[in-house]
């Protein structure tokens, strides 16, 4: 990768790659948070997302990662809502997740190019 991509750019390609993540993998809602949607990426950060699932997906959560990476052309750290929502409830990772939830920024279909 010759430059650096920035938050709206991962946000695009995101928006565009939606509807495949729906049909494949049961993606309902997909957000962005971390580095990336804070405009303060490096070379070295991941994109960190967070996704809302219509069905379990088990093992090919692993699939999903693997399609996002190969995609953004970096390594993607996915957790699902409902985990950031159970982390809410835990004293030890409450305060992260509050700062998590706080920061998302959404993935829309209706977003424009």
């Amino acid at each position: 990768m010759s430059r650096l991509q920035r938050r709206v750019e991962i946000i695009q390609q995101l928006h565009r790659l939606l509807p495949e993540l729906q049909e494949k993998f049961g993606v309902e809602r997909l957000a962005l948070y971390g580095s990336f949607a804070r405009d303060q990426a490096s070379e070295a950060s991941d994109v960190d997302l967070i996704v809302h699932l219509n069905r379990p997906l088990g093992l090919d959560f692993i699939r999903l990662i693997d399609f996002l990476e190969a995609h953004l052309g970096r390594p993607v750290d996915l957790a699902t809502y409902e985990t950031l929502q159970r982390n809410l409830q835990q004293p030890h990772t409450a305060r992260i997740a509050q700062r998590i939830l706080r920061s998302l920024q959404y993935v829309s279909a209706s977003q424009g190019h």
